[in-house]
């Protein structure tokens, strides 16, 4: 509901500055309306330092836009001022931290107590996925051991109710060790309770502090675990998609934005099982011909010859036009050795098997 309270300032403040008065009826409501209000939002903030953009707007407009549906239901309006509105939220680029950036926040150490307080908050949500409201009303209830003495963390989250169940990490435990005393008693284990203002200020400075350019923020730390602590380390979408919470897998995948990191990695794989499947087979030297053949081909007359002496150069070392001119023969020698056999040749013509006898026959194989 807060959201909608601020939605509803903005439209206070709209009304007044539009019409000169503190109300509007709600049938009076049209496209021209809509339109003006979207325009005051974007260049009339409530909050001088915090401009309202993108997402945001779009926001405020949706929220208008299910009250005035509302109204419609109701009977309160007979048109519908949203019917030509088409603005769509745009689908932000978040980049997770890597696991470089993420050992940069963890050997970082500060001597002010309430960062290394977020400092720690923001790793366990990165080890986790919890968002930072599932982090603070997290208690001793949501722990347990499986059978095998793995710590499990059971939570539904505060935003979905959707259930998050997480097998904890080595890292996570060892932050949650520095708040939990081990009871048994339903208490939160994370304490105190600080407001989103100081825990940006405080991100705010241990991004500037670790010299990292990307934001941060519980959101990223969220994106952080599906993507550099669990995706990237094989672990399967569907999983993730259940630790995290989330109701539609489709909302996983925005996570699991293939990135160019990612893309280097599969292709460095490909490469290299390329490299492994030439070796010894398919292979090609200097002149073209692949060792396969060189093998076929070490038993074969013209081998025998040149080892004998009576051929001046092997096949494989010759080329251009004097590699051209030795198939044309070896195709008359072979040729002929068929025939005197009473063997047909047999060749791929316009797409068929043929067989060409010595009286210049040629048949189609069936």
């Amino acid at each position: 509901m807060k959201n909608y309270y601020t939605t509803l300032a903005y439209l206070e403040r709209f009304i007044i500055a539009r019409f000169t008065k503190k109300d509007f009826p709600l049938d009076k409501l049209d496209y021209a309306f809509i339109e003006q209000f979207e325009y005051f939002i974007r260049n009339t903030p409530i909050k001088s330092h915090d401009r309202c953009e993108g997402n945001g707007v779009y926001k405020h407009m949706e929220r208008l836009c299910k009250v005035v549906g509302l109204g419609r239901r109701l009977k309160r309006m007979n048109t519908n001022p949203f019917m030509d509105y088409r603005k769509h939220p745009t689908k932000p680029q978040r980049k997770a931290l890597d696991i470089k950036e993420l050992g940069k926040i963890e050997s970082q150490e500060f001597t002010d107590s309430q960062i290394a307080y977020i400092q720690d908050l923001f790793l366990f949500s990165c080890y986790t996925g919890l968002a930072y409201a599932d982090i603070t009303t997290l208690k001793t209830s949501n722990l347990y051991r499986s059978n095998d003495g793995k710590l499990w963390l059971d939570k539904y989250r505060e935003k979905s109710s959707e259930l998050s169940l997480v097998p904890l990490l080595t890292d996570a435990i060892n932050i949650l060790n520095r708040y939990w005393n081990g009871n048994s008693m339903p208490e939160r284990i994370i304490s105190p309770y600080v407001s989103n203002q100081e825990v940006n200020r405080n991100l705010k400075i241990l991004r500037a502090t670790c010299g990292i350019s990307k934001e941060i923020t519980f959101h990223i730390a969220r994106h952080t675990f599906a993507t550099t602590v669990t995706l990237k380390n094989g672990v399967p979408i569907e999983t993730v998609s259940k630790m995290l919470g989330h109701t539609k897998l489709s909302t996983t995948q925005i996570y699991a934005k293939v990135d160019e990191e990612k893309i280097a990695e599969n292709m460095a794989l490909v490469q290299d099982r390329l490299d492994k499947s030439r070796k010894g087979i398919g292979a090609k030297d200097k002149e073209g011909v692949s060792k396969q053949e060189k093998r076929n081909y070490e038993d074969t007359p013209d081998e025998e010859l040149l080892k004998k002496g009576q051929m001046e150069k092997s096949p494989f070392d010759m080329h251009g036009e004097e590699l051209k001119a030795w198939k044309i023969n070896s195709d008359k020698e072979i040729r002929k050795y068929l025939f005197s056999i009473k063997q047909p040749l047999v060749y791929y013509k316009d797409g068929r098997i043929v067989a060409e006898y010595e009286d210049g026959t040629i048949k189609e194989v069936d």
